[in-house]
């Protein structure tokens, strides 16, 4: 099941932020049809996405940014995962983050760090594990980024 929760900032922007499952059961376009503006997506919360949630995804965003300014942020994995194989998955959206999977070899532990970006060049950002202050390990291949760098205002 897929949840939305609003937050108006005071410059006009509204952030949806989506939590749950993209699927065959998501209403995506009953989730953003009462809304105007400038919006933000926040997709944190999304768990899992599938190929029939992927489709209806972007037909919504395709419609969504037709003519208005949109931001995602915060894309998880799964998600980003779907961005990286499915052409215009943000539409004309702008993607300014992600979450990104490292892994601790110290303390052998996995950590999903947000990354911005700005941050990101030719290769994954440097993130520190909190328990043991070492460099983390970028856990995937080195493509894994690119729908963050491919997504820039249009």
């Amino acid at each position: 099941m897929l949840s939305r929760r609003l937050e108006r900032r005071p410059d006009g922007r509204t952030i949806v932020m989506l939590a749950g499952i993209i699927d065959e059961t998501a209403d995506l376009e009953a989730l953003v049809a009462d809304l105007d503006g400038e919006l933000a997506f926040d997709l944190s919360g999304i768990q899992r996405i599938n190929s029939i949630g992927a489709h209806r995804w972007i037909l919504m965003m395709a419609r969504v940014t037709a003519h208005r300014r949109v931001v995602v942020e915060a894309v998880p994995y799964c998600v980003g995962m779907q961005a990286n194989y499915v052409a215009n998955f943000f539409a004309r959206a702008e993607v300014l983050s992600c979450l990104a999977p490292y892994a601790c070899d110290t303390c052998d532990t996995s950590v999903n760090m947000l990354i911005h970006r700005d941050e990101v060049s030719l290769r994954a950002p440097t993130r520190w594990c909190s328990s043991c202050k070492q460099e983390l390990r970028f856990d995937e291949l080195g493509g894994y980024l690119d729908f963050l760098v491919r997504t820039r205002a249009t």
